[in-house]
């Protein structure tokens, strides 16, 4: 929108040209309210509600059969802490189930780590096709948030 000011109109431009741009600035600036949580924390602390903490190793590098690197979300330790028995990946939509079908595929493949339970951690708030679902299910255990933590100590026992 334009609008063409007298010269005795510009200190009323100006004062509301600025007042706008000041507006706009507090309103970027205001603190928001609290951080929506996501869906990889949110998996996390169902894995640790069920397993405990202390069996926990966030971040864990794991190679696949093909030598390439992977970041695993989580490892689940044994009771000792002495070696790895599962691998949970947070899946929150069709996108990550994609990339993480290839990884625990790749995963599955290395002989090392066929021991290794392989657990996908959906979040079944969403809607989900059942091809994303089957697909997954081809390589690792498919688990619902909300069954999370009873699958979670189902699967460990």
């Amino acid at each position: 929108m334009t609008r063409r000011a007298q010269h005795t109109e510009l200190p009323v431009a100006v004062a509301i040209v600025a007042n706008a741009s000041r507006s706009i600035a507090d309103q970027l600036l205001a603190p928001r309210g609290a951080p929506i949580v996501d869906f990889k924390t949110e998996a996390l602390q169902v894995l640790r509600e069920s397993v405990g903490a202390r069996r926990i190793r966030e971040n864990e590098r794991l190679l696949g059969a093909s030598g390439f690197p992977y970041t695993a979300s989580a490892v689940i330790l044994s009771e000792d802490e002495s070696q790895s028995l599962g691998l949970v990946e947070p899946i929150r939509d069709h996108e990550a189930a994609t990339k993480k079908f290839r990884e625990f595929w790749d995963i599955k493949e290395n002989a090392d780590l066929k021991r290794l339970e392989r657990i996908a951690l959906y979040d079944d708030r969403r809607q989900w096709s059942a091809p994303d679902l089957n697909l997954l299910q081809r390589v690792c255990n498919v688990v619902r948030l909300s069954d999370g933590v009873r699958r979670m100590q189902e699967l460990m026992a």
